[in-house]
């Protein structure tokens, strides 16, 4: 079987990039041959490829469609799977080339803000799409306001919606929140196939036994943004400082918020969070390694969450909001805890509690390292997409 990967960039800049250069390792392994094409577009179509710096400057949609299919013929691809591409004009014309399998990695599909997320109130939208996200986008910031964006971002989100009936083999959902979140908006139930997200194997050999009465250090992963709840993750630090002097929190990411967050902390306590800034996986392994928990603070409706079940791989206990797919993975009690969106006193209670009762961690530290190989692992989820392309070429 061969399959060519389609997404909006083939650096690795983010998640999804992360998760497609994993689904390609594993399917390799296999035996199944894979192509990844970047689609770009500033005015001019462009395309990259992952295996090389070499730029294809194709300008008009027909140009790139028509190099598609050259490739799609030469490589004789069985199965298109469009990861993040929204442009409906590329995909209308993809589907005619191949069977296409969607990966639904963000809303863009059911919200034309791409995040389900009222900036200006910090709440979560549970309105399904409609003309309300004309009025939201102005009264809330939800998405870009220039006329002509809003516009285009509703026009993309409806026919993405109505397009979605007839031409996805199959539409894959990370989480329950976006199967839930799909069907209100039309999206037929038999497209959608809920595979959660994959991760990497961790070696029993690396999973530290802490030496508990050591400083503990508690770690954020993700972008410095407010809707990733940075702000919420350093007021919870100050509270969990003032009975637990010697804690530690690391801030693994960077983003334009970063300086705001920075001033929140006292000068007398700078010293107890550390700005990490980006970091490769194998320093994000270590770092989770000597880690004590997560606290998993976004205040978004999150696709998933995979930094999450990065730390219950390496053995950590998670406390997050619970809010969009965190639940999908993080089991309260079992786990770590789920704790209402931006309660404070809530969260620091039961970082509190595992940060006391040495026995209720390990007890959890085992339950989350369990969890995330039984359910997250490399072999669970490429057997499923396995099937779902098997399943795609039959139809």
């Amino acid at each position: 079987m061969n399959i060519l990967h389609i997404n909006d960039k083939v650096e690795i800049s983010g998640g999804v990039e992360v998760n497609i250069n994993n689904i390609i390792k594993y399917l390799e392994i296999e035996k199944i041959s894979n192509y990844w094409i970047g689609i770009y577009n500033n005015g001019n179509y462009f395309l990259k490829f992952n295996f090389d710096n070499k730029v294809i400057f194709t300008q008009t949609l027909a140009k790139t469609i028509d190099f598609i299919n050259k490739i799609i013929i030469k490589e004789k691809i069985d199965i298109i799977h469009i990861h993040s591409i929204s442009d409906p004009g590329i995909v209308s014309e993809i589907v005619k080339l191949a069977p296409v399998v969607k990966s639904m990695r963000d809303p863009r599909m059911f919200c034309p803000g791409q995040g389900k997320f009222w900036r200006k109130s910090e709440l979560v939208c549970n309105i399904p799409f409609g003309i309300h996200c004309l009025f939201h986008a102005y009264s809330q910031g939800c998405m870009n306001r220039h006329p002509k964006r809003v516009v285009n971002s509703m026009r993309n989100t409806a026919a993405e919606i109505v397009f979605s009936k007839n031409n996805y083999k199959a539409i894959i959902v990370m989480s329950k929140y976006m199967f839930d979140e799909s069907l209100k908006v039309g999206i037929p139930e038999n497209k959608l196939i809920l595979n959660p997200h994959l991760t990497e194997i961790v070696e029993e050999s690396l999973i530290n036994i802490l030496d508990l009465s050591r400083s503990k250090r508690i770690v954020f992963i993700g972008r410095l943004s407010k809707t990733k709840g940075v702000h919420y993750f350093i007021k919870v630090g100050l509270e969990v400082l003032k009975t637990h002097k010697a804690v530690i929190f690391d801030i693994i990411g960077d983003g334009h918020d970063r300086a705001l967050f920075e001033k929140m902390i006292p000068d007398n306590l700078k010293n107890n969070f550390h700005f990490a800034g980006w970091k490769s996986p194998k320093d994000i392994s270590e770092i989770l390694q000597r880690g004590y928990m997560m606290i998993f603070p976004s205040i978004y409706p999150e696709a998933f969450g995979i930094s999450g079940i990065e730390a219950m791989m390496h053995g950590k206990p998670v406390v997050g909001f619970d809010v969009g797919g965190v639940s999908t993975w993080l089991k309260n009690d079992e786990t770590g805890y789920l704790v209402k969106v931006k309660d404070i006193k809530s969260m620091t209670e039961k970082v509190k509690i595992l940060l006391d009762d040495s026995d209720l961690y390990l007890k959890m530290s085992k339950e989350a390292r369990r969890t995330a190989i039984k359910e997250f692992s490399p072999e669970i989820h490429i057997k499923k997409l396995l099937e779902i392309y098997n399943k795609a070429l039959e139809v």
